[in-house]
C-alpha cells in the first residue's frame, strides 16, 4: 500500500468551491459577451494524483475529497494527496487499483468499488482495507469483482452493480449478497447483466441503468423488475 502526504485538512473544501463558483457570475466574472463563466483550479499529477482518469469523486462528512483512478484510491485535504494502491504483499491493501465507485455509508463508513477486486471496505483506524469478493463456491457472495456503482440503502445494505453480474443487495451486517441476474426466460428479472449505474428514489425503487439492456426499475417489496427500452415505433421511449 502506497500512502503520502500528511492529514492537514481544509473543512468543507468541495462546498467553499461550489459556493465560490455559485457565485462567479454575481461577483462580475463574466467575458464580453455578458455570459458568465467559472474560473477553474487544476489539481492534476503535479499536485500528487496518481492518475488522471478519474472515474469516482466523493466528499466525505470530514470534508475529504476522495478520487478513485485507474491507479488508485486517492484522498486530497486541499494541499496534498494521500495514494492508496493495491500491494500483492499486503492483503489489506486496496484489492484493485482501478477504482470505480466510492460512497460514505450513514456510520461514515466507506466502500470502494473496484474493477476487478470486488468491493472493499476501508478502515479509517488502521487505513486498511477489508475485501468483499466473488467465491464461485459461495452463492451468497459478490457475483462478480467488477464493480461499477454503489448506492446505500436506508435499510442499512448497499445496492451494487457489477459488470456482467447484474445487480447485488449487500446485508451489511451479515456479510451477504443477494444477487439479481438476467433469466431471459422470466420477463420480471432484470434485463441485462452489465449494470453501469444504480439510483434508489425516495419511494424505494431502485433505478438500474444497464450496458444493453436499458432502463430497469426494481420494486425490492416484490423482487420484480420494470423495463424501459428503446421501441423504434416509438419517438417518447429510451433512445438507446
Amino acid at each position: 500500500m502506497h500512502r503520502n502526504g500528511d492529514h492537514r485538512l481544509v473543512p468543507g473544501f468541495a462546498a467553499v468551491v461550489v459556493c465560490l463558483l455559485l457565485a462567479a457570475p454575481q461577483a462580475g466574472l463574466a467575458d464580453q459577451d455578458g455570459r458568465g463563466h467559472f474560473r477553474f483550479q487544476h489539481i492534476a499529477l503535479r499536485e500528487g494524483l496518481s492518475q488522471a482518469a478519474v472515474n469516482a469523486i466523493l466528499q466525505d462528512r470530514h470534508g475529504f475529497m476522495w478520487f478513485g483512478t485507474h491507479e488508485g484510491l486517492n484522498r486530497f485535504d486541499g494541499y496534498e494527496f494521500v495514494v492508496y494502491q493495491h500491494d500483492a504483499s499486503d492483503p489489506s491493501s486496496l484489492a484493485h487499483d482501478t477504482v470505480r465507485a466510492i460512497v460514505e455509508d450513514r456510520s461514515g463508513t466507506l466502500w470502494i468499488g473496484t474493477d476487478n477486486g470486488g468491493l472493499d471496505r476501508f478502515d479509517e483506524s488502521d487505513q486498511s482495507f477489508t475485501h468483499f469478493q466473488h467465491d464461485p463456491q459461495d452463492p451468497a457472495s459478490l457475483s462478480s469483482n467488477r464493480v461499477r456503482s454503489i448506492e446505500e440503502d436506508p435499510s442499512g445494505g448497499l445496492w451494487i452493480g457489477t459488470d456482467g453480474g447484474g445487480l447485488n443487495y449487500f446485508e451489511i451486517e451479515s456479510a451477504t449478497f443477494t444477487r439479481y441476474l438476467p433469466e431471459p426466460e422470466d420477463p420480471s428479472a432484470l434485463s441485462h447483466g452489465h449494470v453501469r449505474a444504480v439510483y434508489r428514489d425516495p419511494m424505494g425503487l431502485v433505478w438500474i441503468g444497464t450496458d444493453g439492456g436499458g432502463l430497469n426499475v426494481l420494486d425490492p417489496a416484490s423482487g420484480r423488475f420494470s423495463h424501459y427500452r428503446h421501441d423504434p415505433d416509438d419517438p417518447r421511449s429510451l433512445n438507446d
